[in-house]
C-alpha cells in the first residue's frame, strides 16, 4: 500500500470478500496518512472478480456503493463461454444494474 500512495494515482482493488476489502482499505488509508496524503485523494476501483455471477456481482457492488465507491470492473468474460455468451451477459448485467 505504501507504493500505491507514494507512487500511484489510484488503487485497483480485487478483494476476495467484502471483509477483505475493508481490511485492505484500512491499510490503504493508514498508508496514505503516513505518506501525508488524504486517503480520499487515492481513487479506488473495485473489481468483483470473485463474484460467481451477475447477481452476486451486483450485490457486491451495492455494498461498496454504500461505502461511497462508484468505480467497478465487472468480470463479464468469466461468466460466459464464448463471444455470444459474453455479449448476452453484458446485456444482462446492464439490465440488472440499470445501466
Amino acid at each position: 500500500m505504501r507504493r500505491v500512495v507514494e507512487l500511484g494515482d489510484g488503487w485497483l482493488a480485487v478483494p476476495k470478500s467484502y471483509a477483505n476489502f475493508q481490511e485492505t482499505n484500512a491499510l490503504l488509508a493508514r498508508a496514505a496518512q503516513n505518506a501525508g496524503r488524504d486517503p480520499r485523494s487515492v481513487p479506488v476501483m473495485i473489481g468483483t472478480l470473485y463474484a460467481p455471477s451477475v447477481d452476486a456481482s451486483i450485490t457486491d457492488i451495492k455494498k461498496y456503493q454504500a461505502l461511497g465507491y462508484d468505480y467497478f470492473i465487472a468480470p463479464v468474460p468469466f461468466w460466459a463461454q464464448d463471444l455470444k455468451g459474453v455479449l448476452a451477459t453484458m446485456e444482462e448485467f446492464a439490465r440488472k444494474a440499470k445501466m
